[in-house]
């Protein structure tokens, strides 16, 4: 019964069924809830817990809540404390999610305009309060392909009243350029999946090249995630997963190979600031800051 639910929300993962760092950490917490009580004892717990955090090998947010969850239950592993160190994560999540939409709400500006990749639910609630405060601007956003998450992020918005203009991604760099008077970008906002000790980011694929055209045009490029996403490698460690190609072209002619990466790396030199729980921080001070605001972390990263 138990081994059921957590293959399932594995799978759930797997497929992006779930979609956002802090919505699969938020999912594996519910899930780990489901069989609170049920597992024969801490070995058999850590090993559910570890198979949600393996899931999807770009979702350190997930997996270091994970490991600090279970050495938080080490040395006292009772179905009341695991219910109540869940619900303190859980909290935790939530809480940095307000403090990070807090933070990028202050970045904007009335009547202006500005750029977004992909969909990241820290990135859209700032955009919401921001706008719920008072602040009339617009929204540049991509379709990010092949899975359109950035559909999401539009409608998002949308329903909650701003000013938004989809565009396909490959005009993307080019609106950002300011080599042409369509628009005028203030900033770009991207979301993270992975923040690297060295400052760099993974985030979905386009993100690199964005942040080139950001760079070459002086726009201001900041990304939004959570001090949890870090991983002890260099940006250039960091591995990018591949996708299936059916995600890409499902009746594609046959023998014709399809690299589909689902993240790129965008440099720490390429990015302004991270926008985290703890503040906009320099990418350089990232592993610092980590350490200064999770001690424990040190010993799980």
């Amino acid at each position: 019964m138990i081994k059921g639910v957590v293959r399932q929300a594995v799978e759930k993962i797997r497929k992006i069924e779930v979609q956002g760092a802090t919505n699969i950490a938020l999912f594996s917490l519910s899930t780990l809830e489901k069989i609170n009580g049920a597992v024969e004892d801490f070995v058999q717990f850590k090993d559910f817990s570890q198979q949600l955090a393996l899931a999807r090998l770009d979702e350190p947010l997930t997996r270091n809540i994970i490991n600090l969850l279970l050495a938080d239950l080490k040395h006292q592993f009772t179905p009341t404390k695991v219910k109540e160190k869940i619900a303190f994560y859980r909290q935790l999540l939530q809480e940095n999610k307000k403090k990070m939409s807090n933070y990028l709400s202050g970045l904007i500006q009335n009547d202006k305009e500005y750029f977004s990749h992909c969909h990241s639910t820290s990135l859209e609630s700032g955009f919401i309060l921001a706008h719920q405060a008072g602040k009339r601007f617009h929204i540049w956003q991509t379709e990010t392909r092949p899975l359109y998450q950035g559909h999401i992020t539009a409608s998002h918005l949308l329903a909650a009243g701003l000013s938004v203009t989809l565009v396909v991604d490959d005009i993307a760099p080019w609106l950002v350029s300011k080599y042409d008077d369509i628009v005028d970008i203030q900033a770009v906002f991207i979301g993270a999946d992975v923040l690297s000790q060295d400052g760099w980011a993974l985030n979905k694929v386009g993100s690199f090249v964005l942040s080139l055209a950001a760079k070459e045009a002086h726009v201001p490029l900041y990304v939004v995630a959570s001090l949890l996403k870090f991983v002890s490698q260099t940006g250039r460690r960091v591995k990018i997963e591949k996708r299936p190609a059916d995600e890409v072209w499902p009746e594609r002619p046959a023998k014709l190979e399809i690299l589909n990466l689902a993240f790129d790396k965008v440099p720490a030199s390429n990015i302004k600031a991270l926008v985290t729980e703890a503040g906009l921080i320099e990418p350089k001070g990232l592993e610092r800051t980590v350490f200064n605001v999770y001690p424990q972390l040190k010993e799980v990263a």
